[in-house]
């Protein structure tokens, strides 16, 4: 199948989104640098409940491939001076080969959801909303704010993916490397299927957002959402109301939309209607450095009753396209989806194929 978008202005103002309800697969960056930010995982397949989670969001694994030559590659938070016990984490890949990084062994996870809201777990790369903080008064704002920044370099060029292989609820998010970093995004989701919070209704329920990653100190970013955004302790910022946001060098920002209902009694008070999915939404850098955002949308129920993580790391709008050539799946034809956003006013879209 093939999508193209007929435009009227010259500039590139189309963003795909190819999705699978049991996993997104997309073609990875060769590069010598990486941003990235490690999404939280729910806790809560196999009927887990708040005191027994029976998932601990495990394994997860970093994949690195190297090329013709070998290359020493190196991981730091630049935000989290803790990571590692304070120790620059580095990986020798041979040429040819590729080497798996299994991130519990990095502290990535622990058994448990505990912790004290606002304060991260140092010794953890997972990005939870539970560890955020939020002000909104400050002369330069932030919300939802955490220290998990990644960074990762290589003194050759290596592909990397993060696998997330926790028992029923796994995806693969492919790192873009630089062609991930830039000043404009709009915002990808998929809009056909909720979480089924009937089953779910926890303290830390499953959440969608986009997440936000810094790569120089003093980022002024600008966001504009097409629904309510949840701020954790706080309470919202406004759809269709752009609002500025600060961050460091390694800081990241999870942006998830909010859920209206009083009863939603939960931490997190996150929507998990497909209708108020955060997609249209804009990210922009009013002054600083490039960076990096992820999708990810987690315990997405297909009619088929399969409950999946669904992830990516975007491009931004200086590295997008017009034509693709999209790869069909292996599912229920009623679980396949393409989805596209348009950047311009006046984007006409046309899709050639069976």
């Amino acid at each position: 199948m093939k999508v193209r978008a007929e435009l009227r202005s010259i500039e590139r103002i189309v963003l795909l989104l190819l999705f699978s309800i049991c996993g997104f697969q997309s073609f990875g960056q060769t590069d010598t640098e990486f941003w990235f930010s490690v999404p939280e995982i729910n806790r809560y397949h196999f009927g887990g409940d708040d005191l027994n989670h029976k998932n601990n969001g495990s394994p997860v694994f970093f994949r690195i491939t190297a090329g013709d030559i070998e290359s020493m590659v190196t991981i730091t938070m630049p935000a989290n001076n803790s990571f590692n016990g304070g120790n620059v984490y580095t990986v020798l890949v041979p040429a040819n080969t590729t080497k798996t990084l299994d991130l519990f062994n990095l502290k990535f996870l622990g058994d448990a959801w505990g912790g004290v809201p606002g304060v991260a777990d140092d010794a953890s790369m997972e990005n939870r909303l539970l560890w955020t903080k939020s002000d909104l008064t400050a002369a330069k704002p932030y919300i939802n704010k955490n220290n998990k920044g990644v960074h990762i370099t290589a003194t050759a060029p290596i592909t990397v993916y993060y696998e997330i292989s926790a028992p029923a609820n796994m995806d693969l998010l492919t790192l873009k490397g630089r062609n991930a970093l830039g000043k404009e995004f709009f915002i990808p989701f998929q809009t056909d299927y909720n979480t089924p919070l009937g089953r779910y209704l926890f303290k830390y329920r499953p959440y969608s957002s986009f997440d936000i990653v810094a790569t120089t100190d003093n980022t002024h970013i600008r966001i504009t959402p097409t629904h309510d955004v949840f701020v954790f302790k706080i309470g919202k910022c406004a759809a269709n109301v752009p609002f500025d946001i600060w961050l460091n060098k390694g800081e990241t920002a999870i942006i998830p939309p909010l859920d209206s209902d009083p009863a939603n009694k939960s931490d997190y008070r996150t929507s998990n209607r497909k209708e108020d999915r955060l997609i249209g939404s804009k990210v922009e850098v009013v002054e600083g450095g490039d960076i990096a955002v992820i999708t990810r949308d987690d315990m997405v129920e297909a009619p088929s009753r399969n409950v999946d993580f669904v992830g990516d790391q975007l491009v931004p709008v200086s590295h997008i396209g017009e034509d693709y050539a999209v790869v069909r799946g292996r599912l229920f034809d009623n679980e396949e989806h393409v989805y596209v956003v348009a950047t311009k006013d006046a984007t006409n879209v046309t899709v050639d194929g069976n």
